[in-house]
C-alpha cells in the first residue's frame, strides 16, 4: 500500500471507528466485535463500510476493469479532444490562498482530498509543495486514488487532518449534512475546508446526482465553520453553455445521435465559458453561476441562519420572477 505511516495511524474502520490492522491481502478491524475486512486492490485500500453506503467492492472490481478496457480504446483518446463546456474560474487562486494558509499553519500539513481520484482545478498548486502530503481518496479506485472511502463515513481519528478539499462531490451525496459532519471530526481546531459545487447545471451524474446549492446555500452547508471566503466558481455563461446543450439533447432521443448532438455543441458553444472570466466575478453572476465554493476553518460555534444570510454577496436585484 501507498500509504504513509503517519496516514495508516490514523486509519479508522469506517463501520465501527476502531484501529484497523493489515492482514495478508486485506485491512482488519481490531475491534473483536466487529471484525470488518477491507480489501486491498492493487495497493488501494478499499475502507467502505457497505451496510450503509451505495458503492462497494464490486463496483471497484468493475470500475477497475472498465478503466482498462476504456484507456486503451480509441474512444479514450477521442473524448479528451472534445473540449468542456465549463471553466472554473476561482479555483486556482483559492488553492493558492489555501496553500499560503497551510504554510502559516504548520511545516508538513496533511491534507485529505475527498473525490481525488482525478486532479481537479487549480488542485496542482498544491502538488510544488513538498512539505504538504495529500491523501488523494474517492469512493471507487481511480487514476489517483490512494484510499478509497465515503465521505458519508470517513476511516480516520477525529482530528487527524489539517485541511480537507472537496470539488465536484456534494451534488452525489445522499446527505451532504453528514459528510459535512465528518469534515468537521475530522479536521484539527483551525484546520481548513475547500468545498466546490454546482448550482445552476443539468444532471451530470445520472442517478447517482442528487444535489444543487447557491451561495448562501452552500455557506448554510458549512454553518460550523467560519467563512473565510465563498462565491461563484464557475459562472453565468458556463451555465448558459450547459444549458444548451442539454436543451439540444432534449430534443433528440436516439442515444447515436445524442453523442454526435454533444460532440457537435461543444466545438460550436466551448468558447462561452472564457467569459466567465469576467462574468463570475460580478454579484449577478453569483446569482446566476454555474457552481459555487466555499473556503472556511473548522469552528466549535455554530453561525445562525441570521448570520448566514449575511454571507451573500449576489446582486439581490431582482425579485419574484415567477408570480401567480
Amino acid at each position: 500500500m501507498a500509504l504513509s505511516p503517519r496516514v495508516r495511524n490514523v486509519l479508522r474502520c469506517p463501520c465501527c471507528g476502531a484501529s484497523l490492522r493489515d492482514g495478508v491481502e486485506q485491512m482488519e478491524c481490531a475491534n473483536s466485535e466487529c471484525a470488518a475486512e477491507f480489501p486491498v486492490l492493487r495497493g488501494v485500500p478499499i475502507l467502505l463500510n457497505e451496510a450503509g453506503g451505495l458503492f462497494d467492492l464490486q463496483d471497484n472490481r468493475e470500475r477497475l476493469a472498465r478503466q482498462a478496457t476504456l484507456r486503451s480504446s480509441v474512444k479514450y483518446f477521442v473524448r479528451r479532444l472534445i473540449p468542456d463546456l465549463t471553466v472554473n474560474v476561482s479555483a486556482a487562486k483559492n488553492f493558492a490562498r489555501i496553500a499560503k494558509l497551510l504554510e502559516e499553519a504548520r511545516p508538513d500539513p496533511l491534507v485529505l482530498v475527498i473525490g481525488g481520484g482525478t486532479l481537479g482545478a487549480g488542485a496542482g498548486n498544491l502538488e510544488p509543495h513538498q512539505q504538504f502530503e495529500l491523501l488523494e481518496t474517492d469512493v471507487v479506485v481511480e487514476e489517483r486514488t490512494k484510499l478509497a472511502c465515503d465521505a458519508h463515513h470517513l476511516p480516520f481519528a477525529d482530528s487527524s487532518f489539517d485541511c480537507v478539499v472537496m470539488q465536484a462531490v456534494m451534488e452525489y451525496l445522499q446527505d451532504p449534512f453528514q459528510c459535512v459532519r465528518e469534515i468537521h471530526r475530522v479536521l484539527k481546531p483551525d484546520g481548513i475546508v475547500y468545498s466546490e459545487a454546482p448550482f445552476l447545471l443539468p444532471v451530470h451524474g445520472r442517478d447517482h446526482d442528487f444535489m444543487r446549492f447557491t451561495q448562501v446555500g452552500h455557506r448554510r452547508l458549512y454553518h460550523h465553520f467560519s467563512q473565510i471566503s465563498s462565491g461563484a466558481c464557475g459562472g453565468p455563461a458556463s451555465a448558459l453553455a450547459g444549458s444548451l446543450q442539454y436543451f439540444a439533447l432534449s430534443c433528440v432521443p436516439a442515444p447515436r445521435m445524442r453523442n454526435a448532438v454533444k460532440v457537435i455543441v461543444r466545438f460550436a458553444l466551448f468558447w462561452l465559458k472564457y467569459l466567465d472570466y469576467i462574468l463570475a466575478n460580478t454579484k449577478a453572476g453569483v446569482d446566476a453561476a454555474a457552481g459555487t465554493f466555499f473556503l472556511g476553518r473548522r469552528s466549535g460555534n455554530v453561525n445562525s441562519d441570521r448570520e448566514i444570510l449575511l454571507s451573500y454577496n449576489g446582486a439581490g436585484t431582482i425579485d419574484g420572477i415567477f408570480h401567480r
